[in-house]
């Protein structure tokens, strides 16, 4: 994506824009990338800083918003590096993203996975704090967050409200809402008794059915939780 001229990418907005499409943003920021964000190399940690705020760019140039910070293999402290100065790192990376994404419209979001780092939406909510830049939140997704078995989803998102811009509604078993055993009825009424008002997004990994059908079944699912 950075290799993308302005007129690349000019064309490929207006191309959405024609269709009637409107982009939230950007997601799997790192994935399949070489970068590693907490590599004991530092020249290895800045080339990941970098391309994060370059990816900023390319978010706003197409016209997204959102980006939403997920890509735990690449995010991860690799070994041999101290978790600690990884936090620091981390820190000091995402004020530099924080900050190049306010100055573009966009909001970049820490995404707690129940990984190693940033694992729960605790240490989310302390990222967000301690980078400290109106550019830089977290999200919430009911996937992860079924993992934290300390609380229900619903009381993880109110205990992280002011906090995140951004929500994945997805099933444990990697399908859309509604199509697992998860309850997203008192997930959306949280939602909605918080007056959130930002995307929310299906992540669906288990396209077995096809996606148009998942996309579709997800869509009426959701629909009909927020008209009951």
């Amino acid at each position: 994506m950075t290799d993308l001229e302005p007129s690349d990418r000019s064309r490929i907005r207006r191309e959405i824009e024609d269709a009637g499409i409107e982009v939230a943003g950007l997601h799997w920021l790192l994935a399949n990338t070489p970068f590693r964000l907490n590599s004991p190399d530092r020249v290895e940690r800045q080339a990941a800083g970098n391309y994060l705020v370059e990816l900023v760019d390319f978010c706003a140039d197409v016209g997204g918003d959102t980006m939403v910070f997920g890509s735990p293999a690449q995010r991860d402290p690799t070994d041999g590096f101290d978790p600690e100065e990884a936090w620091a790192w981390t820190v000091e990376c995402m004020r530099s993203v924080g900050e190049r994404a306010d100055d573009r419209g966009v909001v970049f979001c820490i995404e707690p996975l129940g990984t190693s780092f940033v694992t729960w939406i605790d240490d989310a909510i302390r990222l967000v704090g301690e980078v400290d830049r109106p550019g830089f939140a977290m999200m919430v997704d009911c996937k992860a967050m079924v993992q934290d078995d300390r609380w229900s989803v619903s009381d993880q998102i109110l205990h992280a409200h002011g906090s995140f811009h951004h929500v994945h509604v997805n099933d444990p078993n990697r399908l859309g809402p509604g199509m697992g055993e998860l309850d997203f009825d008192p997930i959306l009424n949280t939602l909605a008794k918080l007056d959130y008002q930002r995307w929310v997004s299906v992540e669906a990994f288990d396209f077995q059915m096809g996606r148009e059908k998942v996309a579709r079944t997800s869509f009426e699912n959701m629909k009909r939780l927020t008209t009951t």
